[in-house]
C-alpha cells in the first residue's frame, strides 16, 4: 500500500499551529523528518498540540522517515506476533483448526481492515498497540494459569513494557487495563498476587494517563469538535450507529462462546456473574476453570471496548480494533474447550458430507476475497506509481494535475473496508481537488514541487 492521507502528515516535522500537519489550508515551511531528534521534536509538539499517542505516532515519523518497504517488513512481523500471542494467552499451538479460525477470524471480523492492519499510520496505532497491550497481559495470564514466578530482570523489563502499553490507545488500553485488574482481583482472592503485578500495573497506569491527560487532546477537541458536551442524543447516535455495527460484525465470534456454556449448562451462573464477579470467580471454589475464566474475561474485554468510546466525540470503526481482537481470544479458547472436551455433536465434523461443503465454500470465498483484495491492492499501488510519475515528470509546472485514484467499486462492494476503497477516499484518504488543501500542500511539499491537485483531465 502505498503512503496516503496521515501518512504524509508525519512526513514532517509537526507544526504545533491550528492543527498542525493535518490542519486543511495549511501554510508555512515545512521541514522533513531527517533524524531521531526530528522526531522526538515532533512528538512533543504533537503531545501539547494533537494528541497524546506519543508511541504509535513517534513509530510512524519513523517508518515514513525510514521508507515504506521496512515498515511493509516489520508489519508483517508483528501480524505474525498477535497471532503468536493470540496463541499464547489461549495456551494452544497444537491445532489447526483453532489456528484457521483465528486467521479467518481476523480477516472478516476486525473493523475497518485495511486501515488497521495496512494502512502506515493506522496500523502503528491500532494493530502495533494491540500487541504491546497482549505483550503487557501475557505474563498475567500466565501468572493465572500456572502461578509463574519471575527474576529481577522481568521486573524492569515488563514495568517499561506497561508503561509503553498503557501509552498506546484510549479504549483498547482501558479494557486492557480491565482485564489486568480483574486478574490480580482473582489472584488476590487465591493470596497469589505478586509483587510484580503491582509495579507493572502502576507503570501502566502511568502510561495510561499521559496517554489521556495529555494537553493536545483538548486542542484537537477544540478543533474538531468546538464547544463539545456529551449529551443524551449523541449516546442514541453511538448505539444506533457504530456500536450496532461492530457488535453485528462480531456475532459469528460469540458462537462457541455461548456454545461452549450452554453445553456446560452455566447459564445459572451468569446473573450472579454481574453482582458477585470475585466470588464467582474463585479456582478454589472450582466453579470456572482458568481457562473459562480467561473466556469471560476477554469477552467482557471486547464489550468493554465499544461501551467506552459510546462517551467519545467520535466513534469510528477503527477504534474497537481491540474488541475484535479480545474476542476472538475468547472464542478461539472457547473452540479449544469444545474440541478437547467433545462437546461438538458427532455429525459436526469434516467426515459429514453437508459440513465438508460447508468448509469447502468457505475456503473458495476466503480464497476469492484475498485474491480480490490483492488484485484491489495492486491496482492502486500502480496508480500512485503513475501519479508519482507524472510529479517527476512535471515539476517544473506550478500546479501539476494528477488523476484521482479509482478503485474497484465491484471489490469494493465485495470486501467493503479491507480494501482502500472510495468511501475512505471521499473522507480524507486521498488527495484534494484544491491543492491548498493540507493534504495536496504536503503531498508537494514531499515531492520538492508547487503545489498538486487530483483532476479528471489528468486521465485523458
Amino acid at each position: 500500500m502505498p503512503l496516503v492521507s496521515d501518512d504524509y502528515s508525519y512526513a514532517f516535522i509537526w507544526n504545533a499551529d491550528g492543527g498542525g500537519n493535518i490542519a486543511y489550508g495549511i501554510s508555512g515551511d515545512f521541514q522533513r523528518v531527517e533524524s531521531i531528534t526530528d522526531i522526538f521534536v515532533s512528538q512533543y509538539a504533537h503531545y501539547f498540540s494533537w494528541g497524546g499517542r506519543s508511541i504509535a505516532h513517534f513509530l510512524i515519523q519513523f517508518f515514513v522517515w525510514i521508507g515504506k518497504p521496512l515498515f511493509d517488513i516489520c508489519n508483517t512481523l508483528i501480524f505474525i506476533a498477535l497471532v503468536i500471542l493470540i496463541c499464547k494467552v489461549i495456551n494452544d499451538f497444537k491445532r489447526p483448526l483453532i489456528m484457521i479460525w483465528i486467521l479467518l477470524m481476523l480477516w472478516y471480523c476486525v473493523p475497518e481492515w485495511m486501515s488497521t492492519m495496512l494502512w502506515l499510520t493506522g496500523a502503528c496505532n491500532y494493530l502495533w498497540m494491540s500487541v504491546l497491550q497482549l505483550l503487557f497481559l501475557l505474563p498475567y495470564v500466565l501468572a493465572l494459569r500456572n502461578n509463574f514466578k519471575f527474576n529481577s530482570a522481568f521486573y524492569i523489563l515488563h514495568s517499561t513494557l506497561a508503561l509503553l502499553a498503557g501509552w498506546s490507545n484510549e479504549a483498547g488500553g482501558f479494557a486492557t487495563l480491565f482485564v489486568a485488574v480483574s486478574i490480580m482481583i482473582i489472584m488476590k482472592r487465591q493470596g497469589k498476587l505478586q509483587k510484580w503485578q503491582l509495579i507493572s500495573l502502576a507503570s501502566f497506569i502511568i502510561g495510561y494517563l499521559l496517554l489521556m491527560i495529555a494537553p493536545g487532546n483538548v486542542e484537537r477537541l477544540q478543533i474538531a469538535h468546538k464547544d463539545f458536551q456529551w449529551n443524551f442524543d449523541l449516546l442514541i447516535s453511538h448505539l444506533t450507529g457504530t456500536f450496532i455495527d461492530i457488535l453485528s460484525s462480531e456475532l459469528i465470534l460469540f458462537l462457541p462462546i455461548i456454545y461452549y456454556f450452554a453445553v456446560k449448562k452455566f447459564f445459572s451462573f451468569l446473573a450472579g456473574l454481574i453482582f458477585k464477579i470475585t466470588k464467582i470467580i474463585d479456582l478454589e471454589s472450582q466453579k470456572f476453570s482458568v481457562d473459562e475464566i480467561i473466556i469471560l474475561l476477554f469477552t467482557s474485554a471486547g464489550l468493554v471496548v465499544p461501551a467506552i468510546m459510546l462517551f467519545s466525540p467520535e466513534f469510528p470503526l477503527r477504534s474497537c480494533f481491540m474488541s475484535a481482537i479480545f474476542l476472538i481470544i475468547a472464542s478461539s479458547a472457547a473452540l479449544k474447550l469444545i474440541i478437547d472436551k467433545g462437546l461438538f455433536p458427532q455429525w459436526l465434523t469434516i467426515r459429514n458430507q453437508f459440513i465438508k461443503n460447508i468448509c469447502l465454500a468457505i475456503v473458495v470465498i476466503w480464497s476469492l476475497s484475498l485474491i480480490a483484495a490483492i488484485y484491489a491492492d495492486i491496482s492502486i499501488y500502480r496508480q500512485n506509481e503513475r501519479r508519482i510519475e507524472i510529479v517527476k515528470e512535471q515539476s517544473d509546472r506550478e500546479l501539476i494535475l494528477v488523476p484521482p485514484l479509482n478503485p474497484s467499486k465491484r471489490i469494493e462492494k465485495f470486501l467493503g473496508l479491507r480494501v482502500l476503497g472510495s468511501l475512505a477516499i471521499q473522507f480524507g484518504g486521498d488527495l484534494n481537488r484544491d491543492p491548498k488543501m493540507g493534504q495536496n500542500v504536503l503531498f508537494a511539499k514531499y515531492y520538492g514541487v508547487k503545489s498538486v491537485a487530483v483532476s479528471d483531465e489528468a486521465m485523458k
